[in-house]
């Protein structure tokens, strides 16, 4: 079970980081996604597992994920069940997490060299 639950982790963590982060590596692929969004009807409903939502993509790679490492076993779908749930929901806090982080600046203190005072500095996400 933790087998499945360490699979259900880190299909999370990609799909957040595939889905919310989004890197300039996939920028094409993101464009695809946004006109296949934008055309409608049945486009807008295969953009979203294949990279738009985040808890999407993180069930069909925990759902996949766990039937390989099953060994293609049908018997195993509760086990397999349960890894794409987990992903789903931790996908959602990492999310969650992601979110907050972009949206509280970081606070810190320093102190400069050539001074025993300590100033109070802010940390801007970039945009």
């Amino acid at each position: 079970m933790t087998y499945y639950l360490s699979i259900a982790t880190e299909a999370a963590t990609i799909a957040v980081v595939f889905a919310s982060v989004r890197p300039d590596v996939f920028e094409y692929w993101y464009d695809l996604l946004l006109w296949m969004e934008a055309k409608g009807g049945f486009w807008k409903w295969i953009s979203k597992p294949i990279g738009l939502c985040h808890m999407c993509v993180a069930g069909q790679i925990g759902f996949w994920w766990a039937f390989y490492a099953s060994g293609w076993a049908i018997s195993a779908f509760p086990h397999i069940g349960f890894t794409a749930c987990a992903a789903i929901l931790l996908a959602m806090a990492l999310n969650k997490f992601y979110e907050w982080s972009k949206s509280n600046p970081v606070q810190y203190q320093t102190t400069p060299r050539n001074s025993r005072r300590t100033e109070r500095c802010t940390v801007r996400p970039i945009p």
